[in-house]
């Protein structure tokens, strides 16, 4: 019953890519499975989104919601986990940020709930003389941060961590001014899978984070893209590990009567369904000592 159900999704999600000429955008969609090809075709119908941006947008989110729960063995040793370091590219108003905070709706919706639960756990401490442990916020997502905050996020929650920085050159000009490089080290030591150690006399606990995993995903201007060259990414190899999304057309579909009369429940439906992928996500169990 499950494989006829996938098969008529299947069939489904090929007669509308053929309809709406997605493969003319070259974009392997197929690479998705059934379900998420349905949304995605949903988002860029019902909301224009371009295909590439909330494509790979939730392809950040689910690598972020997943964090090191699996891991890929290489060789021998050497493994790694599905961490992913994205940039939207495209002009002014071309709709970078929509689809890439829609994604990530549901990891802010997994983050809230844990700020709620965080502030009841700090007046419960207060309301008992502050004796005990005090609560720690766990979260995921960060935007403005400096490199030992986003280590001390990921201590807390060594599942993963998420930096999102809607234009994102600005934190790339900030790295090496501001922190000697702190942050561009600890995204390359983060992505070869080496443990990342700090110890500041500020913070008597050093942080020691044996399994590392940071996504990272913004957007920029396509005429800020060449920023990067000038920073000496090429050479350390981080521009290596950067995917860079850019749209094959610039054209924005126009919006019709038609689209506008169906936003009510499809875009609605097509959500709830990507809601419901990231909770089973992030149901997976992590274990914090991998072998």
């Amino acid at each position: 019953m499950a494989d006829m159900k996938n098969s008529r999704l299947e069939l489904c999600n090929r007669i509308r890519m053929e309809a709406e000429h997605t493969e003319d955008t070259g974009f392997p969609l197929d690479a998705f499975p059934q379900a998420v090809q349905s949304v995605i075709l949903d988002m860029t119908k019902y909301e224009n989104y371009m295909i590439e941006f909330i494509a790979t947008s939730m392809l950040s989110a689910a690598s972020t919601a997943l964090g090191g729960t699996y891991r890929i063995r290489i060789k021998s040793d050497w493994q790694s986990n599905g961490a992913l370091y994205i940039i939207l590219v495209g002009r002014p108003g071309l709709g970078k940020t929509p689809p890439l905070e829609a994604a990530y709706r549901p990891i802010r919706k997994h983050d809230y709930a844990l700020f709620k639960a965080y502030e009841a756990e700090v007046e419960a401490w207060k309301a008992a003389g502050e004796n005990g442990k005090k609560p720690v916020l766990h979260r995921t997502i960060v935007s403005d941060f400096t490199p030992e905050s986003l280590l001390q996020t990921h201590n807390s929650n060594p599942r993963s961590v998420a930096i999102l920085v809607d234009e994102i050159m600005g934190m790339f000009n900030s790295a090496n001014r501001y922190n000697n490089g702190q942050l561009i080290e600890q995204l390359l030591s983060a992505w070869s899978n080496s443990a990342i150690d700090v110890t500041r006399v500020s913070n008597p606990i050093p942080i020691h984070i044996e399994n590392p995993c940071i996504n990272m995903v913004g957007t920029t201007q396509t005429r800020r893209v060449h920023e990067l060259l000038k920073k000496g990414y090429e050479d350390n190899g981080l521009l290596d590990r950067i995917l860079f999304v850019m749209p094959k057309s610039y054209l924005v579909a126009r919006w019709t009567e038609s689209e506008e009369e169906d936003t009510g429940s499809n875009p609605a439906s097509a959500w709830r369904t990507w809601e419901a992928i990231m909770e089973k996500v992030f149901s997976l169990d992590y274990e914090v000592n991998i072998p």
